[in-house]
């Protein structure tokens, strides 16, 4: 390939770059900046470094020319896909179609044209730029959402749990007195039955008097007595 003017190629290096920077701009903004402000920068900051040296292997002419297969730059694409989400991913795939499109302008690597002009080296490398782009993009977008849905599902589960940890609920046989209504515990006690399901569940009891009662008591506590005992709330 003919080697194009300083000038020719600084132009071509910046309107190369420009959908890429604004892909990784808006697209790992928020994400990324997560990402910076724990433990994980240390990872991010190898992964990118891991990235630049293995580009510059592939597109330079670092490696014998039999080895100068995109290809190799797959697992280290792939890594931030599943671990930073698209902002990680957007930012190495924007380091490595910088230095491919750097060594294709000076005529070097896979991205480079053999006789052709300027515009034949923009096309080639923004067509494979933005197939790369899209497809790792859209597999980290997808990666992303199921991470999303995973974590909803684990919220969703311990909400269901501790729900269900606060239900009481009795079951089996309860030893009830036929006479005066006094239940039997499992420590072999006899208690009043709204004592034993006041320990048991979140009920609350009051009492007052039914009618049927109330005219059964009428000669032992006097109509003023049962009249008051009816008023009361329950």
């Amino acid at each position: 390939m003919r080697r194009t003017t300083g000038a020719a190629r600084f132009a071509l290096h910046q309107v190369s770059h420009v959908r890429a920077l604004v892909i990784a701009t808006v697209a790992g903004r928020h994400e990324l900046a997560a990402d910076v402000k724990s433990w994980r920068a240390v990872e991010m900051a190898v992964l990118l470094a891991a990235t630049a040296a293995m580009a510059q292997s592939v597109f330079g002419e670092a490696l014998d020319p039999l080895l100068r297969v995109p290809a190799y730059l797959l697992p280290l694409l792939l890594w931030p896909v599943f671990r930073f989400g698209p902002g990680g991913t957007s930012v190495a795939i924007f380091v490595v179609l910088s230095i491919g499109l750097w060594h294709a302008t000076h005529g070097e690597g896979p991205l480079a044209i053999t006789g052709g002009g300027a515009s034949d080296l923009v096309l080639r490398s923004q067509g494979a730029g933005a197939i790369a782009a899209v497809s790792f993009l859209l597999l980290a977008s997808i990666v992303a959402e199921r991470k999303r849905v995973a974590r909803e599902n684990v919220i969703l589960v311990a909400q269901l749990q501790q729900a269900l940890a606060e239900v009481k609920t009795l079951q089996g046989f309860i030893p009830i007195c036929a006479w005066c209504n006094k239940v039997r515990d499992d420590a072999g006690f006899w208690q009043r039955i709204e004592q034993y399901l006041a320990k048991r569940t979140d009920a609350t009891f009051s009492h007052s008097i039914c009618p049927a009662c109330a005219e059964l008591a009428k000669h032992e506590l006097g109509p003023e007595e049962v009249g008051a005992a009816q008023r009361r709330p329950g």
